[in-house]
């Protein structure tokens, strides 16, 4: 028994376990120690609004300027590059072209088309919000359809590109209804020239419109019409634009052959036309109806036709009555540009020009020369009154020296009127507020801009070497031998 008793002790002890020492009991894991207090959140400091983002200056400084032979042989270095597409030679003299001279659009452009061409189109953004910042009418369109620049449209740049023209747009636009807008010439323009036994000649005229900013002292391009502009007329945001190609010899003098008309929306930068004028014009009038449809009245050889818009804005319609007396109006001949604003309500012109009644309410205002009549105006506030006097730019051959002329700005307060200037000029005339008065400085290719600060008595005069008027320029001088009539 007792070996069996030992046996089975042996065999209890074999099993796993069995015969071991007691496991210890484990030891209780000391517990995390509880996190601090969180500190009470302290008031939030006082924080300064953030700045107003800049806006964004747009328009040129100077984009009439003459470029200088070192800067022109720059220019011609980048096209000979670009023509045998050495794109990067081509970006550099395009580039130094900019450096030069800021305000040259197309060597901008070209800058921008030689970095497209060399595959650089990360550069192409900052590039084209440079372009469109100074010209966006002129360049928005221009990388939509070349052939060559499909790469760029497929690139993630795209995307970029045209996130910068949609958000230019808006800014290009805003404030055209502060300053003035005129008509100037890119270059020097020449006299249209008749082929033998012609009748007809094309018209390089090279002017567009634009607009001056006094503010930024900064001018925008308005239109792109290939510099075919003869005239403008404006009604708050909308601007008629008369366009020509031709110049049309007829008995007695020249006249446009079938001139376009053009309406634009201020605000939009929108465009309705150019639609064409069917049939010559000795001249055309530009006015805005009572209603404010946009007026062309049509003077022809044999009949006088006005039109209008039709609902559509893709015709233009027969209209009962035209440009009169009693509205503002824009007279475009060949020869110059003449604007007509109705008399202010009060103020009378005597049949000799000579005085002026309801200008000042105790007597009349007296003038040394004949006043034009269309050329009275007062200031926004009429704290001052502005006039101009009265001359025939035709009157005298071309060759013999222009008459003089002057602007007149009477002071209501002072009771006072001071000749501010005394030029050969037609001197059309625009207030911009009480204080600022732009107006022209001689004629044609020698036209100038100027405003005026009546406040402080000085002036600043655009930079516009080829010529420039409020309302447009003329197209070819005053009886000039070349252009007789041809039986």
């Amino acid at each position: 028994m007792q070996l069996n008793a030992k046996r089975l002790l042996v065999l209890f002890c074999l099993l796993p376990g069995a015969c071991g020492r007691p496991t210890p009991a484990p030891k209780p894991r000391a517990s995390a120690p509880s996190p601090p207090p969180e500190p009470e959140p302290a008031a939030p400091a006082a924080t300064k609004p953030a700045p107003a983002p800049e806006p964004t200056v747009v328009g040129m400084e100077d984009p009439f300027a003459r470029m200088k032979q070192a800067t022109a042989n720059k220019l011609n270095d980048g096209y000979r590059a670009l023509r045998k597409k050495k794109y990067s030679e081509a970006r550099d003299a395009f580039h130094a072209v900019v450096a030069a001279q800021p305000d040259h659009m197309g060597a901008r452009f070209e800058e921008l088309k030689a970095a497209a061409l060399e595959g650089d189109f990360a550069a192409v953004p900052p590039l084209w919000k440079e372009l469109l910042q100074r010209d966006f009418v002129g360049y928005a369109e221009r990388l939509e359809r070349p052939k060559d620049l499909a790469p760029l449209r497929a690139s993630p740049e795209w995307s970029k590109v045209q996130a910068i023209k949609a958000e230019l747009k808006t800014a290009y636009a805003a404030g055209l209804d502060k300053g003035f807008l005129f008509v100037a010439r890119l270059r020097p323009h020449g006299v249209p020239t008749f082929a033998d036994y012609s009748d007809a000649a094309a018209l390089e005229l090279e002017q567009e419109v634009y607009q001056f900013d006094p503010t930024s002292k900064r001018i925008r391009r308005l239109t792109d019409t290939g510099g075919q502009v003869v005239a403008i007329h404006r009604d708050g945001g909308k601007v008629m634009v008369l366009t020509a190609k031709t110049l049309k010899k007829v008995e007695g003098g020249t006249s446009f052959s079938k001139p376009e008309a053009t309406l634009l929306t201020l605000a939009t930068l929108e465009k309705t036309g150019p639609i064409a004028i069917d049939g010559d014009a000795r001249s055309v009038d530009l006015c805005f109806s009572d209603k404010g449809e946009p007026v062309w009245t049509v003077n022809g050889a044999v009949e006088t036709k006005a039109l209008t818009l039709d609902a559509t804005g893709s015709a233009l319609v027969a209209l009962d009555e035209g440009c009169d007396a009693k509205l503002a109006t824009t007279t475009a001949q060949p020869t110059g540009i003449e604007h007509h604003r109705p008399a202010p309500e009060g103020v009378a012109l005597s049949e000799d020009g000579l005085q002026m009644s309801g200008v000042d309410a105790d007597k009349p205002v007296r003038a040394s020369q004949a006043v034009r009549p269309g050329s009275l105006s007062w200031s926004p506030g009429k704290k001052r009154f502005a006039y101009t006097g009265s001359i025939d730019r035709c009157a005298k051959p071309a060759d013999k020296k222009p008459a003089p002329n002057a602007v007149f700005v009477w002071d209501a307060t002072q009771k006072k009127a001071t000749r501010v200037s005394a030029d050969p000029a037609s001197y059309e005339t625009q207030w911009l507020d009480d204080d600022h008065l732009a107006y022209e400085s001689r004629t044609g290719s020698q036209g100038k801009l100027v405003l005026h600060d009546l406040g402080t008595g000085t002036a600043l005069t655009l930079k516009t070497p080829a010529g420039a008027g409020l309302y447009g320029l003329p197209t070819v001088p005053c009886q000039s031998p070349s252009l007789a009539f041809l039986p």
